[in-house]
């Protein structure tokens, strides 16, 4: 959580966003409140409680579209089921993959195709130096995945 949080602080000094990705509400609220503590911003939360019907004046594209145009430094965490296929949020060129879901297919899906435009992809192992296994083991190492 440290790691991820200091990560979101280098962000934050860029005035760019990022996309957290987490399946468990009630890991998705306490990465809220540490956001919210340590940055002084208040991320929004889509997930499966968030209404997907067009007549909710809070569903879950309304909430998107409000992340993506405000200006600035913003984050905005993620169920990868919630909005898992046919979520395009551009505005964000950083993700960080605090829980990984067991389909690499979707995490793969998640980051490359729906979220971004062109990143690179860095982890607590390359920003520690340390040289990493090619292929797979990027999204199995067990630790967050942040593509920035």
């Amino acid at each position: 959580m440290a790691w991820m949080l200091g990560k979101l602080e280098e962000i934050r000094g860029l005035g760019e966003k990022a996309i957290v990705f987490c399946e468990f509400r009630d890991l998705q609220r306490t990465l809220q409140r540490a956001i919210s503590e340590r940055l002084g911003l208040h991320p929004d939360i889509i997930n499966g409680d968030t209404s997907a019907a067009a007549s909710n004046s809070a569903n879950r594209q309304r909430r998107i579209r409000a992340f993506q145009e405000r200006p600035g430094f913003g984050v905005i965490i993620l169920s990868p089921l919630a909005v898992g296929f046919g979520v395009n949020i551009q505005a964000a060129n950083h993700v960080v993959h605090f829980t990984r879901t067991w389909n690499f297919g979707m995490r793969v899906d998640l980051t490359y195709k729906r979220m971004m435009t062109s990143f690179s992809l860095r982890t607590l192992e390359a920003d520690l130096g340390v040289d990493l296994p090619h292929g797979d083991s990027l999204w199995t190492t067990g630790r967050p995945v942040v593509c920035t």
